[in-house]
């Protein structure tokens, strides 16, 4: 299984022109895990995922208008487990648009369950509570919620792939903003006449659109300003 990529520009960077020094790296593929890259628009680059449930969490990054930016394996830490010094390297830093950050470890439920698991994740919270970082476990049953995942990887794939500021992006919003809200289908003929689409907008942060039913032609898009962030939460508790 592979990756669709995404050979543009966003926000006037290509996706591998920001590059992003891993704290862990991937000595050999071990196991089953699909490894790969996601094209990130909302980083400027390509961004690797060890795994599927990493790369549903990315799509979920990428649309949510509370992060501002992510980095996959950011940091190695040393955490106290009893008497002895341990490594940990978080799956993702998050990069919140209030300039808070969060440390963020994609772990599936039935994993969760394993003891040696749950102690090491306790130990890892502890440290960073104690350090007065925000850190969360994301599981598959919050990242894989439907009909929301399914709603973030069509937004990512019907973007405009093309090369577009985000200047330009905005001076189109600023044009027909007075027009919204209005149906997705009829954001999109609108659109279509500036050479844009609402998805676009949708992922800068311009609109926003109802997560919890499945987009179609009649979902409403609204000017992202005028609504709360709740179209779009995904973890309560961490604040995005």
């Amino acid at each position: 299984m592979s990756t669709q990529l995404w050979n543009g520009a966003w926000r006037t960077h290509q996706p591998d022109q920001r590059a992003h020094q891993r704290a862990r790296e991937v000595v050999a593929p071990t196991g089953g895990i699909m490894r790969g890259k996601f094209p990130s628009r909302k980083n400027g680059r390509m961004v690797h995922h060890e795994g599927m449930l990493e790369l549903d969490a990315i799509y979920l990054f990428e649309v949510s208008p509370l992060i501002a930016a992510y980095a996959e394996q950011p940091r190695r830490y040393q955490y106290l487990d009893g008497d002895r010094l341990r490594k940990y390297t978080p799956d993702f830093e998050l990069t919140l648009c209030d300039g808070s950050t969060v440390l963020v470890e994609v772990k599936a439920r039935t994993s969760l369950q394993y003891d040696d698991i749950a102690h090491k994740l306790r130990c890892v919270s502890a440290h960073f509570e104690r350090a007065g970082e925000s850190f969360v476990v994301l599981n598959d049953e919050q990242l894989r919620a439907e009909p929301r995942q399914a709603n973030a990887r069509v937004l990512c794939r019907s973007a405009r792939s093309q090369s577009s500021s985000s200047d330009w992006i905005r001076s189109v919003h600023g044009r027909i903003k007075h027009l919204f809200p209005m149906p997705y289908q009829e954001a999109h003929r609108l659109l279509a006449g500036y050479g844009c689409d609402p998805s676009t907008l949708i992922l800068q942060g311009l609109l926003g659109c109802d997560m919890r039913e499945p987009i179609g032609p009649s979902t409403w898009t609204f000017n992202h300003e005028e609504s709360s962030h709740d179209w779009l939460r995904i973890s309560q508790e961490s604040g995005f």
